[in-house]
């Protein structure tokens, strides 16, 4: 029989989790380097181990990357019956 004691090493995990196979959401990006996610496993006979590994992100925040090509100085913007105008400015 083991206990688990898990951290996931950020402010939302302010109570760790005492189970076998936690989830976890963070609620923020990782910050350089990652999350420290440490393990600590106890058994019954009083046996200790522990084990910390670094959490980046798995799927990072999308960064928008397009053009666009004015027409009359407007540009447009939608789909189905959603249409955005944006009219150009001037620097």
């Amino acid at each position: 029989m083991f206990t688990y004691n898990w951290n996931f090493g950020d402010a939302a995990n302010t109570t760790p989790s005492v189970l076998k196979n936690p989830t976890h959401q963070y609620s923020a990006l990782a910050p350089s380097g990652g999350y420290l996610v440490k393990l600590k496993v106890t058994s019954n006979n009083g046996c200790v181990d522990s084990l910390t590994k670094p959490f980046s992100n798995v799927y990072p925040q999308p960064k928008a990357n397009f053009k666009t090509l004015p027409v009359n100085g407007e540009v447009c913007i939608g789909r189905y019956n959603s249409l955005y105008r944006f009219k150009r400015w001037k620097n």
